[in-house]
Order: structure tokens, then sequence, then C-alpha cells
């Protein structure tokens, strides 16, 4: 009924975007209300039989049927009322109902649901009592995260970082939720703590929930954490610890692929860690010697290699690169710079010769050839033709 929050690297944008887009528009909370009325109204236990059939009960727990005729009474009432006047006189329902409900999770649905409605008229004050109540589940349930994230969400709307950042935690810390909530709650306290300007703190806030849930969403959580915390080449220091803890073997395979590698070892070379990014660059090329970036990372290597007085890394990459299973116009670029270095080394060694690349004939040029020869075969017959005629 609601739509589930998605995990991806972007786990914050992609679970508020998609919920913003639907849940604050004044006619889906119309639709809602009823759509949450007629949900609650069928108890777990109760199956349908056929198309038209009436429902069959299957050991239904008593509270859950209580709770399920008492909403599908206030569902009359609500669908009983226009559209136009739903919004104010449901909630009023809602509200005059909602203490007569025995079970947690319908009562929680109607609190969500009321927050929704104040939240629908502007009054964020009551949305966030009402989210809050909601929310103050233990159980991990689904309706609660989304309870827990509106207040979030109001917070944010205030600006309110540093509310933001302890109530995310305290969120996160009080539920049993799934990985990707446990992610999102730590993700939603570390962006306010960049928000603050506590860079650092929020890439080890990352870290720890690495360490405690190892799992691909906090991973994601952590890289996404880190780049935010980059201000530049000058102070990357909080993206480069965060992205270091992942590349090391505790993330398992997660910063392990060379996407991943080459992006840490982008960063060190223009922090000035030189060493460190031909490090990380030679281990790509062993790791991933089919890596489209390869060729990229080997030149980098000599470069960088070169430049540091390490002249024999240098030359070894290049040689690589001339002699290695690479396309003939890379061999021949490699062996130009490599006999280009020699000289500016005035090493005396035999030069490398480029390799001769011999054009090979495209086949529309052989079709356009082929084609010549017929027209002058055909005018060639034409004219023997003409001179046997005028004799």
């Amino acid at each position: 009924m609601w739509p589930d929050p998605v995990f991806s690297d972007n786990l914050l944008s992609a679970r508020i975007a998609e919920r913003h887009a639907t849940m604050n528009h004044p006619s889906f909370i119309s639709r809602m209300l009823i759509a949450l009325l007629l949900l609650t109204a069928l108890p777990s236990g109760f199956v349908l039989s056929g198309d038209d059939a009436p429902l069959q009960p299957e050991a239904v727990d008593p509270i859950e049927l209580a709770d399920s005729m008492l909403m599908q009474q206030i569902q009359r009432q609500v669908e009983a009322i226009p559209e136009a006047e739903r919004l104010l006189k449901g909630r009023q329902i809602l509200l005059d109902n909602v203490d007569k409900f025995q079970g947690d999770n319908a009562r929680r649905r109607v609190y969500f649901s009321i927050g929704q409605l104040y939240k629908a008229e502007g009054d964020s004050a009551n949305a966030m009592i009402y989210f809050e109540k909601g929310g103050a589940s233990e159980d991990g349930s689904r309706i609660g995260a989304f309870s827990r994230e509106h207040v979030l969400d109001l917070l944010e709307a205030k600006g309110d970082a540093e509310s933001i950042q302890k109530k995310a935690l305290e969120f996160r810390d009080s539920a049993d939720g799934t990985d990707e909530d446990f992610a999102s709650f730590t993700q939603r306290a570390g962006m306010a703590l960049i928000q603050a300007g506590d860079r650092d703190r929020a890439v080890e806030l990352g870290i720890d929930a690495a360490k405690r849930r190892p799992c691909r969403a906090t991973f994601g959580v952590l890289e996404t954490l880190s780049g935010s915390a980059n201000n530049g080449p000058t102070d990357n220091k909080s993206y480069l610890k965060g992205m270091r803890w992942l590349a090391s073997d505790r993330s398992g395979d997660f910063g392990q692929s060379a996407r991943f590698l080459g992006n840490l070892a982008h960063a060190e070379e223009l922090s000035g860690n030189i060493d460190e990014s031909i490090r990380i660059r030679q281990r790509i090329v062993e790791q991933y010697p089919k890596s489209e970036n390869v060729v990229s990372h080997l030149y980098s290597i000599s470069s960088m290699s070169f430049s540091q007085g390490d002249t024999e890394t240098a030359r070894s990459s290049l040689s690589k690169l001339a002699e290695g299973d690479f396309p003939d116009d890379v061999r021949a670029r490699a062996r130009n710079s490599l006999n280009g270095m020699l000289d500016q080394l005035g090493v005396q060694a035999p030069r490398i010769a480029s390799p001769t690349v011999v054009p090979t004939p495209s086949r529309w040029r052989i079709v356009f050839v082929l084609a010549n020869l017929l027209v002058l075969a055909l005018i060639g017959v034409l004219v023997f033709l003409k001179k046997r005629a005028s004799k």
C-alpha cells in the first residue's frame, strides 16, 4: 500500500524522493486513507476462498478481529464523507477512535495516517506528534520505519541538523529493523553531520555502521558519506579514510572492484600520495588485466614513477603496453613513448621498432574497384558490338 523503500548506492535520495512524489499529495492522502482502512480491516488470519466468496477465518487472533471490525465501521463512515471534506472529517473520525484499537499494529497505522493528514494541512507540530507515536514500536515494522523517516523529514524542513542526527541514531538503535533501515537512518544522521560541517565524524559513523552490520547496505552508505565528505584535493582526509576502509578486505568484494579502486587511486594521486596511488594502480593491473582502464593505469604508473625517479618501474609499465596483448595503435604509441624515455635518460639500448601496420582494404573499397572494372568491361562490350554492327 505504501511504496517500499528502494535501496541503492544513493539510498537517502531514493527513499525520500519516491515517497515525497506520491505520499504528500492531498488527493493521494485521501485515497491512502481509504486504502488504509481497507487493508487494516482485513485480519491476517482471513482468506478469500473465491472471487465473490465471503472471508473465511483461519485461526484469527481475537484482537485483530476486533480491530478489523472497528476499522470496517470507520471505513464506512469515511467513505460516506464527500471527498472535499474527507481529509478534515476523516482525520477527526480517526482521532475519536484511535484509542479503541487494541492491537499495536492497527493503532500504529492509524497514528501514521493521522500524521499524514496533519502534514497535508501544514500542521507540522501535530504531524510530528503522531508520526512519533506511529514510530514508537521497536519491532522493526515497515510502518514504524516510515513514521520515523517522516519525523526526520519534518526536522529536515526546519533545518535542524543536530536534532536530525540525534533522532536518526535514536531511531536506528531503538528498533530491530532491516539492514536497509539501519543503513538509511545512519545515512540521515551522517548527512546531518556533514551539513553541520563535521565531515570526519560523519565518515566515522559510516565506518562504525559497516562494522556493526557488515552488508552491502551499510557499505553503500559509507561510500556515499565518504563521497559527500570530500571537500576537494586539499581537504579530502575524511573521504580517503572511508574509501581506504572499504578498499580493505573488511568489506568483502564491495571495495575490490576495478572501478572502486580506480577512484581511490585517483584521489590518492590528487592528494599527493603518489606511492599509494601507484600501488593501487598496480593492484588493478594485476587483478583486472582485462579492465577497460588498464591502459590508462599503466601510463599513469609510468608517468608517476618517472616523476618519483623510479625509472625502472616507469620503463616496465611502458614495456607491458608495448609488448602486451593490446591493439596495434596502443602498442605503437607505448613503443614510441618508451624510446623517447630511453633517449631522455641517455640509455644506450636498442630501440624498439614500432609495428608496421599494413592497411587492410576495406570491404567497400573492394566493391568500388570491382564495380569500376565491371563498368569498363561493359563499355568494352558495347564498343565491340557497335563496331561489328557498322560492318
